[in-house]
């Protein structure tokens, strides 16, 4: 069995979502909200819109992927780090300590779909006239007290890609009448779309015809990966293969749109079924692996409102745990292996632990209870199976 850490592109993904369209969703309804071709060009294109002077910085969690560092020093912006506790949350006390003259605005991470204390920081931000920005590309559907996560920042910050099956896609949603952003986008070209949906197809075969899969890999697959790589190469725009890399941010890409396909996806999406579907999972794994002596839950609670994006674990040996569970068939993600370079080493032991131990199972809507079974009886046999090699 093959498990993957997000939802597939499926050929009846483009569905009505009639009672959820532009209902759940902020940049559906948001009367301004500008598509990306991914959550990081909506960070660069963000911090943009905000008109700060170069000698102006914002304070950013030194828990992150990187990703959104590298877009907000892309724009000439300095940045500073604030400390995340133990619980995931931002370190109030710590924010409030490193605001100066030129702090302009507060970053907030909403980890894993999970709310940051969004009432405090709006407080602290009135309190020092700061701007927050909201990053919910973990938090997609999710609310906080029946408020939907990224409409009480200046700016919201979202990536589709994490929680549908679309080839791209992020969005700028601004609630900050003051602010606007005039930057022309444009679209990715055919090849680029192409390349996202037969590869986002190929995953999905992967996962449900391993065995379909395993007699194509000589024939289709390889080839198919061989012809991207050289389009990619290609100096002529129609053919060119843009990738949706997360874990470098491009300026000169940083003005590409959200594609048709992943438009119509997003639009047509059924927030309240993938919500559920999601929230469903994550409760089957919290009950099955409650006794589990050898992980840490990173969330043992579900609140209302929250469309978890996986299920976050921590645990000492988590490299070889990974490796272990993908011989297995089990596809695991990591949030922020590689924190940004210019993070102080050793000054936040707890982002660096999260960092290091960190592994995330999916329970995303693709998946049903005999995969999630699947999920469980891998995991508990791969963690003896590593507790026995120490």
């Amino acid at each position: 069995m093959y498990l993957s850490c997000f939802p597939t592109l499926t050929l009846n993904a483009v569905r009505s979502g009639k009672t959820s369209r532009g209902t759940l969703l902020p940049p559906i309804n948001a009367p301004a909200t500008v598509y990306y071709y991914r959550g990081a060009n909506a960070v660069f294109n963000a911090v943009v819109s905000l008109q700060m002077k170069p000698e102006d910085h914002i304070l950013m969690p030194a828990y992150h992927c990187g990703v959104e560092v590298e877009a907000v020093l892309a724009t000439g912006i300095q940045v500073r780090f604030y400390n995340i506790m133990g619980t995931l949350e931002a370190d109030l006390a710590d924010i409030r300590q490193r605001i100066d003259k030129n702090t302009k605005a507060i970053f907030v991470i909403h980890y894993f779909g999970f709310p940051q204390p969004v009432t405090d920081l709006k407080r602290i931000c009135d309190e020092y006239s700061l701007l927050l920005i909201e990053d919910c590309a973990h938090a997609l559907y999710s609310r906080c007290g029946g408020t939907l996560l990224g409409s009480a920042g200046d700016v919201g910050i979202f990536s589709f890609q994490k929680t549908l099956p679309v080839p791209d896609g992020g969005a700028l949603v601004i609630n900050n009448k003051n602010f606007t952003t005039s930057q022309e986008r444009q679209k990715p070209s055919a090849m680029t779309t192409l390349r996202g949906v037969t590869l986002s197809r190929l995953e999905h075969i992967h996962m449900f015809h391993p065995g379909v899969y395993a007699a194509m890999e000589q024939v289709c697959v390889k080839p198919a990966r061989a012809l991207f790589r050289l389009m990619k190469k290609s100096r002529c725009k129609s053919c060119a293969v843009t990738a949706a890399n997360t874990r470098d941010f491009k300026r000169e890409h940083s003005s590409l749109g959200i594609s048709d396909v992943s438009l119509k996806i997003v639009q047509d999406a059924d927030a309240d079924g993938i919500a559920n579907k999601r929230r469903e999972h994550f409760r089957f794994l919290a009950d099955a692996l409650k006794n589990m002596a050898s992980t840490k839950m990173m969330y043992r609670d579900l609140p209302e409102g929250v469309c978890p994006l996986f299920f976050p674990l921590l645990h000492p040996e988590r490299d070889d745990l990974q490796v272990r569970l993908a011989r297995r068939g089990v596809n695991t993600f990591i949030f922020g292996k590689t924190l940004h370079a210019s993070l102080p080493k050793g000054r936040f032991p707890t982002a660096e632990l999260f960092s290091r131990q960190n592994i995330c199972l999916p329970i995303h809507q693709d998946m049903n209870k005999n995969k999630l079974a699947y999920l469980v009886q891998t995991l508990e046999s791969e963690l003896d199976e590593v507790s026995r090699s120490r």
